[in-house]
């Protein structure tokens, strides 16, 4: 039965990460902020579902994934079309 569940949390857990991180980069972000907010999800996500750091980097998340294609491109610091 634990495998069972455990076959179908990575079923679901892969394909959600990497949709996850082509939504990111489709932003526009930068290749190393991509890698970054990812790592920061996947800590966040480590260290318990309850915590108020968890929620703010799922807030931060969710605004990022939201975001128009190329929206964040041009954004000094961050996009990936840096001026």
């Amino acid at each position: 039965m634990a495998s069972c569940l455990n076959i179908g949390f990575l079923a679901i857990l892969i394909p959600s990460l990497s949709l996850e991180v082509r939504r990111i980069r489709d932003t526009g972000l930068n290749a190393v902020l991509v890698w970054i907010v990812f790592a920061i999800d996947m800590l966040s996500d480590a260290f318990g579902s309850t915590g108020v750091l968890n929620d703010i980097v799922s807030l931060l998340i969710l605004l990022i994934l939201v975001f128009p294609t190329d929206k964040l491109a041009n954004v000094r610091m961050i996009g990936k079309n840096q001026r």
